[in-house]
Parts: C-alpha cells; structure tokens; sequence
C-alpha cells in the first residue's frame, strides 16, 4: 500500500510539473503577444504623434503665409490710397510715365510719387514671392524630415519587434521540445500504470460505498437516538403531569380530610352544646354556683 501510494504521488508531481511547465509556456506567450501589441501601439502612438506635430506646423506656416498675405494686401491698400483720385489710371496708361516739356512742378511731383509706388509695389511683390518661396521650401524640407524620421522609427521598430519575435519562436520552439519528451514520458508512464491507476479508482470506490453505508448507518442511529430522547421527553413531560395531577389529588384529599375533621369537631361541640341545654332544663333548682358554671347559663349571661 505504501510503495502504491508513493508511485501514486510520484506520478501526481510528475502531472503538476507538466501542468506547470504548460502554464509557463501560455504566460510567455500571452507576454510575447502583449509585447508585440504594445509595440505596435506605441508605433501608431509615434506615427500620430509626428503627424499631428506635422498638422501642426504645417497649420503654422499656412498661418504665416497668410499673415504674409494680409500685410501685403495691407500695405497695398495703403499705398494705393496715397495716390491721388485724378491721377489714379497714370500708372495704367504706360510703363513708364514721363514728364512732358510743359508740365508743372505740381505733374512732375505726381509722376515721381507714382513711380515711387510703383517701385515699392514691385519690391514687395518680390518680397512676398521669396518669402513665399521660403516657406515653401521649409515647409518641403519639414515634410521630408518628418516623413524620413516617420521611416525610420517604423524601420526600427518593425526590426525590433522582428527581432523579439525571433527570439520568443526560439525559446518557444526548445520549450516545445522539453515539453514533447516530457509528454511522451508521461504518457508512458501513465501507460504503464495505467492499471493500478484503475485499481486504485476501484478500491476508492469500494472505501466511497463503503463511508456511505457508514453514512447511513449513522444517520439512523441518529434517526434512533432523536426518536428516544424525544420518547423520553414526552415521557418525562408525562410524568410530570402526574406528578402534579398527584400532587393536586393529595392536597385535595387533605383538604378534604381537614374539613371533615372541622365538620366533626364542629358536631362535637354542637353535640356538646345541646347536651349542656338539656341537662340545664331538667334541673332548673340546682345552687347557684352550678347555675354559674352552666355554659348556656354563661351564654346567657354573656348575651344578656
């Protein structure tokens, strides 16, 4: 029985170690699994976190464009409204206004302000196209940086995950293994004992039916034991009564016993009474002290 029982929990450690290298190798891979999931989210993390830093420069640099734009319409304007109303279509009827041989000073001031402006016009144009051009060229490059440093991190963190992902189908792959030959290890022992596994199970059962019938019995001597104590309950409140119902009878009885002994005392004395009339009534000449201690003499006396 000792040798069944050590192979038995021999082989029950064996189970458990499987179990438990099988528990290891799940929570590897649930690890390996949440590793590349994070890793994944973490690239779409950087990948929105340089669009929307790209968004926003780009959102920037259309704010100074137009900002551009607008001073340069501005400064237009305020050009424009410098130049005289009669002298508003000079500078469109010829590239280069010049003054005639008859015309005033008052002409020639007009006609060196509107060259002025036209002057200042075409530099500004020129400075708001190369600034323009400026940001461009820098919003090009931004993209560019952003669009390479965007590669570049997938790049790497598509080579790093690649990389754990070999690793864990390495480690995975030798855990595979030992746990294989360890299967097929067990399995032949569990082959081999396969047998005394199924006699064990049948001498368990028979000890199962066997702390059954014990059950049973013990619950009908349970069963027994209650009906008794409540037989000797009853018993017990039974004689009590009876005890009592007793009890009331001999008071009862002595009751009855002490009223029949007033009743003749009582009858004694009446008895005694009609005695002492009638002895009082056949001798009414009797001397005075026999009159005196005469009880219905007494009783006269004492009414009177």
């Amino acid at each position: 029985a000792q040798g069944r029982a050590g192979e038995e929990e021999a082989l029950r450690q064996r189970i458990q170690a499987l179990e438990s290298a099988l528990e290891l190798q799940k929570r590897l891979t649930q690890e390996a699994l949440a590793q590349s999931a994070s890793c994944r989210l973490e690239t779409q993390e950087r990948e929105l976190r340089v669009e929307a830093e790209h968004a926003e420069r780009v959102l920037t640099l259309s704010k100074e464009m137009l900002e551009l734009k607008a001073s340069y319409e501005k400064r237009l304007r305020h050009l424009s409204g410098h130049e005289a109303p009669r002298w508003g279509r000079l500078d469109q009827e010829g590239p280069e206004p010049k003054a005639e041989p008859g015309c005033g000073p008052e002409m020639r001031e007009v006609l060196l302000e509107v060259e002025r402006l036209r002057a200042e016009n075409q530099q500004l144009s020129k400075d708001y196209a190369r600034k323009a051009e400026e940001l461009q060229a820098t919003y090009e490059r931004e993209n560019e940086a952003v669009r390479q440093a965007m590669q570049q991190s997938v790049s790497e963190a598509l080579w790093q995950w690649q990389e754990k992902e070999t690793d864990l189908r390495k480690n995975f792959q030798a855990q595979e293994a030992a746990l294989q030959a360890q299967v097929r290890k067990l399995e032949g022992d569990l082959e081999h004992r396969g047998r005394k596994i199924s006699d064990l199970k049948k001498y368990a059962q028979k000890l199962k039916d066997r702390i059954q019938d014990l059950d049973v019995q013990l619950k009908e001597a349970r069963q027994e034991n209650s009906e008794l104590k409540s037989t000797a309950k009853k018993l017990g409140e039974k004689l009590a009564i009876a005890k009592d119902k007793l009890m009331l009878q001999e008071c009862h009885v002595t009751q009855k016993t002490d009223d029949m002994k007033t009743e003749r005392v009582s009858e004694n004395e009446v008895l005694g009474k009609e005695n002492d009339l009638e002895t009082c009534s056949l001798h009414p000449q009797q001397d005075q002290n026999f009159a005196k201690e005469c009880p219905c003499t007494k009783g006269g006396t004492d009414t009177q």
